[in-house]
């Protein structure tokens, strides 16, 4: 067993390296309050306040007000003497992550301190002791002692008189209203299943950023695990613009270059283009859109720790830097997630339904250990189950129907029947670049309301409107 000093060297050699790598990729992976190092916590607080990587004199200058000018000092000769390790952004990404979980771990052990005293004063009930107990072992990655049945009670009330009052018990999305009073805001773990093409991914995006948009105190991460972060980007952009994807990438015929941008788009694309950046923009420290490869690759367990333990810690640090209390993660898809074999075996009988009872198991875990406010799981349908209104047709295990707070299915609308004026109907829809399609709430926990919802899919913008649209001019 490694002695303090052993951890205490080790923890050390993690920062220099974490650093280093956030110099060397320009990416602020680690808050500054993560170092121990008063050097490193003080360039990267410089780093933070002037928006620049700490190398200018005007930047060193400033980190010198926040420690000693030797500690400054060491912290940047750690990034020159740990850059060949940070090179490799696989093993940067570990420490950084190994940094962030200390601090948690830290943190968590100064705040049940605190909370133990005020106990012992007789200033606060138990149930908050048995917060702080399960904040630690959240941080730690493991399960904690069971809360006590009044603590239980206790801490149920205290929600409620937070609740009292609110017009949804969890996050609201503004642009979808209906959906929202269905849920009762987006909270605790929920599938999302239909056929392909139905916009699944559309939608998810939407509801997430319009989520975070919408509320100051919500940040939002979007995990996808099949298109690139880049054109999951571009179909948002499309979404907030109104400009389709090809016309977005490849300019229209017959447009000269705009002058202050380069992009061949008429006047009023390249305002709402604009608008659209000046979105992302203003919550560009409570939004992001990562694959497994920015997380490090496979959701694999290490050392007992939670396998999806780099979302949260992504999570956390974006909460701190954003002031926010809440958090909304997309993962697209299930059955494209990289999860590797667990620790000391293999996957057992059919691999894929053991794969996926592991990975909703562990993603359960994110919503009822308060880690997440709500995560969202996009879930093909099986074959046998296309064209059924049922959420046992999602694709992979009948678990998905025990585990989630809320199914929903996208679905084809009785009007779109097969033959005759169903296709019809449906053919001309899509030559006008949109399509119906009814969002089905088939399972819901906690007050949500079983039902449908109309709605009209724009997929030449990535966007739902509710309702069913009869022109373009309506979406």
């Amino acid at each position: 067993m490694a002695t303090m000093q052993e951890r205490a060297d080790e923890l050390d050699g993690a920062e220099a390296v974490a650093l280093a790598g956030m110099f060397l990729h320009a990416d602020l992976a680690v808050p500054a309050d993560a170092f121990g190092h008063p050097g490193r916590r003080a360039v990267v607080m410089a780093w933070k306040q002037l928006g620049q990587v700490c190398t200018s004199p005007e930047c060193i200058a400033l980190a010198e007000q926040h420690a000693e000018k030797k500690a400054v000092t060491d912290a940047l000769g750690d990034i020159v003497s740990s850059e060949d390790l940070a090179k490799n952004a696989s093993r940067w990404k570990e420490r950084c992550a190994d940094v962030i979980k200390h601090h948690a771990e830290q943190s968590a052990h100064e705040h049940l301190d605190r909370v133990t005293r005020l106990y012992e004063r007789g200033d606060i009930s138990e149930s908050a002791v048995a917060q702080a107990w399960e904040r630690l072992g959240a941080a730690r990655g493991r399960a904690v002692v069971a809360t006590p049945a009044v603590g239980l009670l206790e801490r149920l009330l205290a929600k409620a008189r937070d609740w009292h009052g609110r017009k949804h018990i969890g996050i609201a999305v503004p642009s979808l209203p209906q959906v929202t009073t269905r849920l009762d805001g987006l909270r605790g773990l929920m599938f999302l299943g239909g056929e392909p093409g139905t916009g699944k991914t559309s939608l998810a995006l939407q509801l997430a950023f319009d989520a975070v948009e919408g509320n100051a105190d919500t940040v939002g991460v979007f995990v996808s695990c099949e298109m690139s972060g880049e054109e999951i980007t571009g179909n948002l952009a499309t979404s907030l613009a109104r400009i389709s994807y090809k016309d977005l990438l490849k300019g229209r015929d017959g447009i000269d270059p705009d002058r202050d941008t380069g992009l061949r788009l008429r006047p009023d694309e390249l305002r709402r283009l604009g608008e659209a950046h000046d979105k992302v923009r203003s919550i560009s420290s409570r939004w992001a859109i990562v694959t497994p490869g920015d997380l490090g690759g496979s959701f694999n367990g290490k050392d007992g720790r939670n396998p999806f333990h780099a979302v949260v810690g992504l999570v956390e640090r974006m909460k701190a830097e954003a002031g926010a209390t809440r958090a909304v993660v997309v993962f697209d898809n299930l059955q494209a997630m990289p999860v590797a074999e667990p620790t000391g075996g293999q996957w057992r009988g059919e691999q894929a339904l053991e794969r996926d009872r592991y990975t909703i198991a562990k993603m359960n875990e994110l919503t009822d250990g308060g880690a997440l406010d709500s995560v969202i799981v996009i879930s093909e349908q099986n074959k046998a189950g296309m064209g059924k209104d049922d959420s046992t047709s999602f694709l992979g295990t009948g678990r998905i129907n025990y585990a989630a707070d809320a199914t929903v299915l996208l679905k084809d609308p009785e009007s779109y029947g097969k033959g005759g004026e169903g296709d019809e109907l449906r053919e001309q829809h899509y030559e006008n670049g949109m399509s119906w399609v009814v969002w089905s709430l088939k399972k819901g926990r906690a007050g949500m309301d079983r039902g449908t919802v109309e709605m009209t899919y724009d997929f030449r913008h990535h966007r739902f409107v509710e309702g069913f649209k009869l022109e373009r001019h309506e979406l």
